[in-house]
Parts: structure tokens; sequence; C-alpha cells
């Protein structure tokens, strides 16, 4: 599997087949037929198609494999749940008749995982835990201080996977005659190292809250001050103040997270151009900034970049990846005396 890039995205409405699959494989066979019929792919392609509701794309993540779409999982707030499950009954009603009712699985005071999946030829390949974590990370940086689900008593493989994460056990619950373990993961249980990365998770960004702009700018800083030894103390403090508002406003925000799920790097781009990327330094090197562009190319199509002229290792990084200099001014785009260099595929 090193040989293979594991891509961890928001969903998208045109996900949700995938997302039906991975709902159907954690609800189980018996089950899944009890609650949504025989014909329970198509109601719960419906689901997730819809907003607000148990299983929609909108509170999903997906993974890809070298581009192909491979997992899922889909989680929200446990004070939602009752919300949510009446959004999700009346799709149900209007498809089957009426659901079968079934006990609560969770409630506030956790970020509640409910359904996460892999297709059986990606299995064992770290797919799921690279949703797990990416999962845990959302809901630690949208502020929630624990991450719960629910996971039956016969499947001890899938415990052992949640407890190397982080989860332990909190409670028993019973769902649809089971019985379940329930664990949660604390935000104080997250491993916050930058050292020795195995796997690189992209996320698009579109939910910007202030935490995770604080830990950016703080690794936009580091970054900096590894790689610009020609801006001055009072340059990178004037800089630095336009660095939160212009990652709040990037049209395309992608954060790369090593595997302890930690930003080791960031990427914004507007239409086809990369306005910022930036590595932590403790990470160069190690593939982040190689797989943001990647993933940029892809999913937006990257054409340039534009480079200081006094930053060797960026424009040997671009060069590396097949950008080409078309043209240099004497400044930046601000007017300050800094050369820069204009490059495209």
């Amino acid at each position: 599997m090193s040989d293979k890039r594991i891509t961890i995205r928001a969903a998208e409405a045109a996900d949700a087949d995938v997302i039906a699959n991975v709902v159907a494989m954690a609800i189980g066979d018996e089950g899944v037929v009890s609650y949504c019929g025989e014909d329970y792919l198509a109601v719960l392609r419906a689901v997730a198609e819809a907003r607000d509701t148990q299983y929609s794309w909108q509170q999903s993540l997906v993974a890809e494999v070298d581009g192909q779409t491979v997992g899922a999982v889909v989680g929200y707030d446990g004070a939602d749940f009752k919300r949510l499950r009446e959004e999700t009954s009346t799709i149900l009603e209007r498809l089957i008749g009426r659901p079968r009712s079934i006990v609560d699985e969770t409630e506030a005071g956790e970020y509640y995982l409910d359904s996460v999946g892999v297709l059986p030829a990606f299995r064992g390949q770290g797919v799921g835990r690279a949703l797990v974590e990416a999962f845990a990370h959302r809901a630690f940086d949208q502020g929630y201080e624990r991450v719960g689900l629910i996971v039956d008593f016969e499947n001890p493989e899938a415990e052992r996977l949640y407890s190397s994460i982080g989860f332990r056990r909190v409670g028993r619950r019973l769902f649809y005659g089971h019985n379940m373990w329930h664990l949660q993961l604390e935000n104080s249980n997250t491993k916050r190292d930058t050292v020795g990365q195995v796997n690189i998770t992209i996320l698009g960004v579109d939910n910007r809250q202030q935490p995770l702009i604080g830990e950016l700018t703080r690794l936009w800083e580091a970054s900096v001050r590894s790689s610009h030894d020609f801006l001055s103390e009072d340059d990178i403090s004037e800089i630095r103040r336009y660095v939160p508002g212009a990652l709040m406003c990037v049209p395309h925000l992608m954060v790369a997270y090593n595997g302890a799920m930690q930003p080791v790097a960031f990427m914004g781009v507007d239409e086809h151009r990369i306005e910022m990327l930036f590595v932590d330094p403790q990470s160069q090197g190690r593939g982040a900034g190689r797989k943001l562009v990647e993933f940029g190319i892809a999913r937006y199509g990257i054409e340039s970049v534009t480079v200081n002229e006094q930053n060797p290792r960026a424009i040997g990084f671009y060069e590396h990846l097949g950008f080409k200099t078309f043209k240099r001014t004497d400044e930046d785009e601000q007017g300050r005396p800094f050369p820069l260099l204009y490059m495209k595929l």
C-alpha cells in the first residue's frame, strides 16, 4: 500500500452511492433489510443524497485511493441525532412505509461516528484508519472534546483498530439486538508530534474554524522562517497580519495531515493557480507538498504558481513537478523589492 495514495476529502452529493454502501455494511445484512427494505441501497442512497439526514453527504468524508473512491465515514454532533433521525424517517416513510423504530445510539456530549467502511478490495491497506483519524481530527478542529462510536462485542478486530487510535470503552449499548461497546476518544488523547509520519491525508477545508486557522498561521510562520531568509523580522510581522484573512478567503484550502493527524502543510488554490503552499520545516522532503500539488492538479486543474526568486528550494520543488518559468518581475505583487518568478505547467 505504500506506493498508493490515500486521500480523504469532504463528500459531495455525487458520493451518495459509496456512502449508502458503507452505511449498509455498518448496519449489517439482517438489520439493513429490516430498516430499509429489500431495495435498501436505493433507499440509503436517497437518504445520503438529501440534506440534514442521519447519513447525509454533508457530514461525510470519503476516501480515495489513486483517485478511486473506496470508502467513507459518516458522523455528526450527538445533540443533533434525533433531529437528523426525524429527517431520515421522513424519507424512509415516503419510500417504504413507516420505518422500524430503534433505540438512541448517541446523545449530546460527543461527536458521533455513525458509520465507517471500506470496499472489500481495499481493506487491510490503512484506508479505514485514515478515515477514522480524519473524522476525529475534523471533530476536534470544530471544537468538540470527544468522539464516540459503538462497536459490536463480536467484532474485536474493529475494536482493536479503534483502541490503537486512542478510543476507550466507556459503557455498553444494545443496538439491533446486538451488545455493543460504547467507545470514546478524548481530544487530549490525540497525538501532536510532527515526527515520523507514515501516511499523508489530504483534507479540503470548508468549515474554517479559528483553532485551525491559528494552527495554520503558526505553520506558515515556521515555514517562512526556515525558507525565506531574505525577509526581515519586520517583513514577517507585517505579512503575518494578513495570513489568517488569506486562509479564510482563499476559495479552496487543503491541509495535509501526518499519521498523527497533525497539520504538516497546507495549500490554497484560486481557480487554476496555487496562491499559497507552506510545509512545516520538520516535514519538508517527506512528500506532503508534492501530494498537495498532485491533489490540486487532479481536483482543481492547477496550471500556475508564483514563487519568490530568492527561494531556490521552492523553485527546484516546482521544477521537479514540471513547472517552468515564463515571466519574472523585480517586485512582488504588493510592490515590495522581492523578485517573483511566474511558473506554469
